[in-house]
């Protein structure tokens, strides 16, 4: 004799991560997939902790070939005050999946505006174009808070006078 598969699965009261109202999963605070994100890299938290701290204007992220380990791909030299998206778009890679932040000063205004982006473009290949979207996420969740985050596949989609635009419409500046 056969055995019956049930119709519906349903997880006991203590594999459901959602059954508890109080935890991390039910409440969208749930940690960083590491299957998707390795953060494991000491180098990370501290250039994250740069930008933010003022000791340099942008960090750039990357993927240690196609595994899912994140790396400091390269940084400002030194703090320049503002980070100018312009300049930083010259130095990425058309092959190669990378993810920015950066530190940006709006006109007369001394409290500091934080960018994340994130540049998926042509020349990546596309079953790694498929899993940036999760990738990106959970990349954005590590660096923020931040104001304003772009999702770039070309240079046109990351220009200073866009984010310039978008910050101070968002500030009401």
């Amino acid at each position: 004799k056969r055995e019956r598969m049930p119709v519906h699965t349903f997880y006991p009261p203590s594999e459901n991560p959602y059954s508890d109202p109080l935890s991390k999963a039910a409440q969208g605070t749930s940690t960083i997939d590491d299957k998707k994100v390795d953060l494991s890299d000491p180098e990370l938290e501290q250039a994250k902790n740069d930008v933010k701290n003022g000791k340099i204007s942008y960090a750039i992220f990357g993927y240690v070939g196609t595994s899912n380990k994140l790396k400091v791909e390269y940084t400002s030299e030194e703090d320049s005050g503002s980070a100018n998206l312009d300049e930083i778009v010259e130095d990425l890679n058309n092959g190669k999946q990378l993810f920015g932040f950066l530190r940006v000063y709006l006109q007369n205004n001394t409290v500091p505006k934080y960018v994340y982006f994130s540049w998926n473009p042509a020349g990546v290949p596309p079953l790694l174009k498929g899993l940036m979207h999760g990738r990106s996420y959970d990349i954005g969740k590590w660096l923020s808070p931040y104001h304003y985050s772009i999702d770039a596949q070309n240079e046109n989609d990351l220009t200073h006078e866009k984010m310039l635009d978008r910050l101070h419409k968002a500030s009401n500046i």
